[in-house]
């Protein structure tokens, strides 16, 4: 089975038809679900959403989108202090903004539950040796 770590730029392609990448991420997340991925998701995930999408589609829909993401029923991990020193080790590591410690936790998630690829269209995460799941075969 598939495992795939949810990040919040493909979270927001699936709840802003707006976004530049609203549609990528619904034919990759019904692509995904018809093959039996199981998804993963953080509660850093979910915080950092909350954040974005607040200001990209107000706040009653982010509201609403909260509410249908955790009524999915995706597994949840739960962030540890392990999970926080590695991620700070890693972005340590980063040249450029564009890698955040948001990011960094999500990588060190994909290794914490043997992920195989990331929800997101986001180009660090292959920077980083990371597969996205639009490129997952």
């Amino acid at each position: 089975m598939t495992s795939v770590i949810l990040d919040t730029d493909g979270l927001l392609g699936l709840f802003n038809p707006l976004d530049a990448q609203a549609e990528k991420a619904v034919d990759l997340a019904e692509k995904l679900a018809d093959a039996g991925a199981e998804f993963w998701i953080l509660p850093t995930t979910m915080a950092e959403f909350a954040l974005l999408a607040s200001s990209r589609v107000g706040i009653a829909r982010t509201k609403e989108a909260l509410r249908k993401i955790e009524e999915m029923c995706f597994g949840v991990i739960d962030v540890n202090r392990k999970m926080i020193r590695a991620a700070m080790d890693l972005y340590d590591r980063q040249t450029s903004k564009e890698e955040s410690l948001f990011d960094c936790i999500v990588m060190v998630a994909v290794d914490t539950v043997n992920a195989q690829c990331i929800f997101s269209f986001d180009g660090g995460y292959k920077k980083n040796g990371y597969v996205l799941a639009k490129d997952f075969n």
